[in-house]
């Protein structure tokens, strides 16, 4: 498997996995159901925490354009 293969295999993982803890209060068995086939670290999606956000990733020129300014 080529890097670029691996790197878009984990990103995808990484993804689906905090998609599943966002859905998890809305969509309850399939969260779970989907975490544990993920290989999850916890018992269960209801018990992880919330994504926080990486400040690092913010670009304030983006949000500029993104604001019409």
């Amino acid at each position: 498997m080529s890097d670029d293969k691996l790197a878009a295999y984990e990103t995808f993982h990484r993804v689906l996995a905090g998609v599943t803890i966002l859905a998890a209060p809305f969509i309850p068995f399939l969260s779970e159901a989907v975490y544990r086939r993920l290989g999850g670290a916890k018992d269960s999606v209801h018990l992880e925490l919330y994504p926080a956000p990486d400040e690092a990733a913010v670009d304030p020129g983006l949000e500029k354009k993104m604001r019409g300014c």
